[in-house]
């Protein structure tokens, strides 16, 4: 090892050459496994927020239900709570006309009886072409008897 250190001749443009090349390849490689590891995290964190906006919708909206006691379904696919009306807005569910919660897709609530709504919720799709959807039954309670 000494002898090496104590040579004075240096090392020569093919030794050079070589390291720099052994160095982009790692580099590049380290780069390529940053940047996958960056798209999954990027492609989860859109998967789980448009779980969360549908089970918020759902959740919310039988809530508001249960707390109001009725609600109505028009034909234009108007959901009326108490005072509060809920619309599909443009990848909205827009409350009394104002955006309420974003990335949704399809709000379709339908009266299926007296007192029973179906209501579907879907998200937008992710970057691998997924949505989100939740198909619920929603019974109103009855008053105390």
């Amino acid at each position: 090892m000494n002898k090496f250190f104590k040579n004075n001749q240096g090392i020569t443009l093919v030794e050079v050459l070589t390291v720099l090349v052994l160095m982009s390849l790692i580099l590049f490689m380290i780069s390529g496994i940053q940047r996958f590891g960056q798209n999954q995290f990027i492609n989860q964190n859109k998967n789980v927020q448009n779980q969360e906006n549908v089970q918020y919708a759902v959740k919310y909206i039988t809530k508001e239900i249960r707390k109001s006691g009725t609600f109505e379904v028009a034909e234009n696919g108007k959901l009326i709570i108490g005072t509060d009306e809920y619309t599909e807005g443009n990848s909205t569910i827009d409350k009394n006309g104002q955006p309420f919660i974003e990335g949704i897709i399809v709000f379709d609530p339908k009266k299926i009886g007296d007192g029973k709504m179906k209501l579907t919720i879907e998200s937008i799709e992710d970057s691998r072409g997924q949505s989100e959807k939740i198909v619920t039954t929603i019974y109103q309670r009855k008053g105390d008897e």
